[in-house]
């Protein structure tokens, strides 16, 4: 036993020498530095008399607190047994026999810092002043014409990027100098990736930056030459040329890409979206009209989907402000209170004011509850979905019958069937009527017990009609997957409401749906089935349901679409670097706090990101 335990501390001291050894090992690894070191001639071919070309050296070398730019260079040569010499001013004139002015007067040895030709020599660049650091690279590169031939423009004030590499991830859309904005795909929630940008002019710094773009704070950039650690959400800018930056060149105002960080859509939502994309190139391709069918639910759709173009909105607009002038009222109709709602929905998913058009408030006749009334559940149902689309408030008027949220709830809940749900002028409830009802219901959920309960029962009555296989139209299940987004309840996560997807796409045909199976296209299907699709995949992307229209007003460019580019036009008016008119200001104003600040854009961004509303 005795000889037994001194086997065991014997072992344990062995162990710990070991482990000691280990953890020192571990410390000395850890605190080398290195630089890569790039030797190359890429534009003075051996076949035209040099010496040698394309890649001599590339070697990674060992930094210590005495390194500077041109002595790590030396370094790198030396370790590989390459000649070099330095001519009267310092520069490199030759390296490995290939010289100065060896083929033309113009030609030279050139150096970047990471991918950058420095505004000093490379004695100024050290370690102990920051000017190199820990996975930096160095590329040594012949040149024939004073750099223009390997990106050293001289007198060229273009901050745009020739190219951008990505791995790890996948741009959206495909990388081009002018577009400025761009999704970057990744497969999960985090990832990593390795950005390779190249400025078209290399005489400009290029840095990055991730979550915020704070090119005057000094030591804020990623490093550009190592991974970067990315989730869902993430925002990675780019940067070319600051003022505030080093540079051979004269002043020139920057160009800055942005990056938006997003998981990759699954296997579904990328065949729905690929079914949107051409289906929205059809519905764009009709004219925009005011009606029920090819008019308001068309725009709608387009608008929520983010697919809108500037000339379908503004015919729509210029058509529904004829309409309106025309129509000499802002009642659109005797008895149909649901037109002024449709359309009010249409020119609030455009980011419009609905209380002048053509000089009328077509809010008015909704606050009218008998004039609302006259559609039965119809009239009231809308008109709670189109007030509650833009927040509408209902002012303090002299109305016999003022309609209010209340009123119109209390209405609703009183119209229900003896066995829960909504009919059609019958006792027995209806599908479409029972989900239209749910989704205006939707927002009083939990603040109201009633509604709590009716909700509830009306979501076991369309969940039966699915289970059952009673749902018989695209309308009907158009309905469904509306009013369950309205409640935020994803439909591949129940057993029974996954197939509200696959019963949609049941009925796809050439651009757009049919209205029966063995049927060709309808307009109405075609429709229900887009807006019901967008609203999926809105729900998807964590943005607000179809008819929570708050982030319409989020247009600040005013092109119809809310994207990257109203959060940059943002943080331009914040840079003082745009200016924006009032509307525009309110509008910009994401966060609530009643000032427009940096704050702002980045809500916005993370909107856009996925990361749900301010």
């Amino acid at each position: 036993m005795r000889k037994f335990k001194k086997s065991v501390s014997v072992f344990l001291a062995v162990l710990c020498v070991f482990s000691v050894l280990s953890i020192a090992l571990t410390a000395n690894a850890e605190e080398v530095k290195t630089i890569r070191v790039i030797v190359k001639n890429d534009v003075y071919s051996t076949e035209n008399g040099a010496p040698w070309d394309d890649v001599l050296i590339d070697d990674y070398v060992e930094l210590s607190d005495d390194s500077s730019m041109q002595t790590v260079v030396e370094d790198a040569l030396t370790e590989n047994s390459v000649d070099f010499s330095f001519n009267d001013w310092g520069y490199l004139s030759s390296i490995s026999g290939l010289s100065e002015y060896a083929c033309n007067g113009s030609g030279g040895w050139m150096m970047t810092l990471n991918d950058w030709f420095t505004s000093e020599a490379s004695t100024a660049y050290t370690v102990s002043n920051g000017g190199i650091k820990d996975g930096d690279e160095i590329v040594v590169m012949y040149s024939l014409s004073w750099g223009y031939d390997v990106g050293s423009l001289w007198g060229t004030a273009d901050t745009g990027l020739k190219s951008l590499e990505v791995s790890g991830g996948r741009l959206d859309p495909g990388f081009q100098t002018s577009q400025k904005d761009y999704m970057l795909n990744i497969e999960n929630e985090e990832g990593s990736v390795l950005l390779t940008p190249q400025a078209i002019n290399k005489n400009y710094q290029v840095r990055l930056y991730k979550n915020e773009y704070t090119p005057d704070a000094s030591g804020t950039e990623l490093n550009k030459n190592s991974e970067i650690d990315v989730k869902n959400g993430d925002v990675i800018y780019i940067g070319i040329g600051n003022p505030s930056w080093p540079t051979m060149e004269s002043s020139s105002e920057e160009t800055v890409y942005a990056l938006d960080v997003i998981k990759a859509p699954n296997d579904t939502v990328s065949d729905i979206e690929k079914k949107l994309g051409q289906t929205a190139d059809h519905l764009l391709s009709q004219p925009a009209a005011v009606g029920s069918i090819g008019g308001e639910w068309s725009v709608i759709g387009l608008a929520r989907s983010n697919m809108m173009t500037a000339e379908y909105a503004e015919n729509y607009i210029s058509g529904v402000t004829g309409y309106v002038a025309e129509n000499g009222s802002a009642k659109l109709h005797r008895t149909k209170s649901t037109e002024n709602s449709r359309v009010i929905l249409a020119l609030t998913s455009l980011g419009q004011d609905v209380t002048n058009v053509s000089g009328y408030n077509l809010l008015t006749p909704l606050y009218d509850f008998e004039y609302v009334k006259k559609q039965g559940l119809n009239g009231p149902m809308w008109a709670l979905i189109a007030l509650d689309s833009g927040n509408y408030e209902i002012p303090d008027i002299d109305i016999v019958n003022i309609i209010s949220r209340d009123l119109i709830i209390e209405y609703m809940l009183n119209n229900q069937t003896s066995q829960g749900g909504w009919g059609l002028g019958s006792d027995t409830p209806y599908i479409d009527y029972t989900a239209m009802a749910v989704t205006a219901l939707a927002p009083y959920y939990n603040a109201n017990e009633d509604v709590k309960n009716a909700i509830d029962t009306a979501i076991v009555i369309m969940s039966e009609a699915v289970d059952e296989d009673k749902v018989t139209s695209p309308e009907s299940y158009a309905q469904i997957l509306t009013a369950l987004c309205a409640m935020g309840i994803d439909p591949d996560n129940d057993a029974v409401f996954s197939k509200v997807i696959d019963g949609i796409m049941s009925y796809s045909c050439e651009n757009g749906f049919k209205h029966e199976l063995n049927g060709e296209y309808n307009q109405m299907a075609t429709e229900q089935c887009y807006y019901a699709l967008t609203d999926y995949l809105r729900a998807k992307a964590n943005k607000t349901s179809l008819y929570k229209m708050k982030d319409a007003f989020y247009d600040i460019n005013s092109d119809y679409k809310v994207d990257i580019l109203d959060a940059a036009l943002i943080q331009k008016y914040v840079a003082l670097l745009a200016d924006l008119k009032d509307t525009q200001k309110t509008h910009s104003d994401i966060n609530n706090d009643n000032h427009v600040t940096i704050g702002d854009v980045t809500c916005l961004q993370r909107y856009l990101a996925g990361y749900g509303a301010c």
